[in-house]
């Protein structure tokens, strides 16, 4: 959480009569960021894994598979769209 977040969450125990939604729906948007985050990281460790099993031997550099296939997404994606391009 932000020290923002956490700050508001602090601010509300000043108020202990008002309503708790608020909180509860910044705890839920600050899910909902880390939901995100995790399955971005588990696409990550999909695409490492699968750089992994490229390269199991170890060789020149010229023959690396990783280096290899990290060259070739370059050139097909210089858009970004993975972790990787």
């Amino acid at each position: 959480m932000t020290h923002d977040e956490i700050r508001e969450l602090l601010n509300y125990m000043d108020r202990p009569s008002q309503n708790c939604a608020p909180i509860n729906d910044l705890i839920k948007e600050h899910l909902m960021h880390v939901t995100t985050r995790i399955n971005e990281l588990q696409h990550l460790e999909q695409q490492l894994r699968e750089l992994h099993q490229m390269c199991l031997h170890q060789g020149n550099v010229s023959e690396c598979g990783i280096l290899e296939t990290l060259n070739q997404l370059k050139l097909e994606d210089n858009a970004g769209a993975t972790h990787l391009g």
